[in-house]
């Protein structure tokens, strides 16, 4: 069997004339491993008496596919043995206005924080042009006005939305609560995580040591602060580093589960 990785460099039939047989080097060398392999079919074809059927059997192909190519083959010419191009001859033409798109643009470059479908719905509200989000979306990507690094981080913020409380006035002891964790090394090599809540109205403070900063020793922290308190936890403040989130955040969506008996609620802010 044919090495199609290393071949033709070190397939070169020698058998040949020199002058041709360097000519047929380069052409060689000019072509795609797909059209090698054809050439190569008709180079055992010609070498064993010129049995199409033989040769079929031998590469394994089917006879349709040898004479189909045995009609385009040009001795002269090894790029005839090269693939056809599969590209359509004819583009399906967008039926959008070029008004439409250049609205879309203009409020783009206006407005680049907005998405595709705030834009559909701008569109529909102001102008009163009803366009779905997905031809926006390819509208913006032809022009070249999607960041594919913004974009990213836009799709993580949405699927991983982060609990906010907005407009809470703080006059009441437990209405916020800060939450937050500082490392502290006792000798160089090994620190140690530091949570600590704050009470914005009194001032009261509840810390505990972990030796890691995970969301189960912040969930853990959690209970121990809602019942350190002497009053109702309603609002807590972090910055919503990775130990708030998971288990952590679990607990402030169902507070119970936290205090079942005291019934304390907690709401994460930004």
């Amino acid at each position: 069997m044919t090495n199609w990785d290393t071949w033709p460099n070190n397939q070169i039939d020698y058998s040949i004339e020199k002058p041709y047989q360097f000519y047929l080097a380069d052409e060689i060398q000019s072509i795609s491993k797909e059209a090698a392999k054809r050439w190569q079919w008709f180079r055992w074809y010609y070498h064993h008496g010129c049995n199409a059927r033989l040769t079929c059997r031998h590469f394994g192909i089917h006879p349709d596919t040898f004479y189909k190519w045995s009609k385009k083959y040009n001795r002269d010419n090894l790029k005839s043995l090269e693939s056809a191009s599969r590209r359509p001859l004819r583009f399906r033409q967008s039926k959008i206005p070029a008004a439409t798109v250049a609205l879309i643009v203009e409020i783009r470059e206006e407005y680049p924080s907005w998405s595709k479908y705030k834009i559909e719905i701008m569109l529909k509200k102001r102008h009163g042009i009803t366009l779905s989000a997905s031809s926006i979306g390819r509208i913006l990507k032809r022009k070249g006005l999607i960041k594919e690094k913004v974009s990213r981080k836009r799709r993580r913020a949405a699927l991983n939305p982060k609990l906010r409380a907005k407009g809470t006035k703080y006059k009441y002891p437990g209405s916020h609560v800060e939450v937050d964790t500082k490392h502290v090394y006792l000798w160089p090599g090994f620190r140690i995580f530091q949570f600590t809540a704050i009470d914005s109205v009194t001032k009261l403070r509840v810390l505990r040591i972990f030796p890691k900063a995970s969301s189960n020793n912040a969930a853990l922290f959690l209970k121990e602060m809602i019942k350190a308190f002497p009053f109702k936890v309603v609002n807590i403040q972090t910055d919503n580093g990775s130990e708030f989130k998971g288990v952590f955040s679990r607990i402030c969506r169902n507070p119970r589960r936290a205090c079942p008996k005291r019934g304390k609620r907690a709401m994460i802010l930004s």
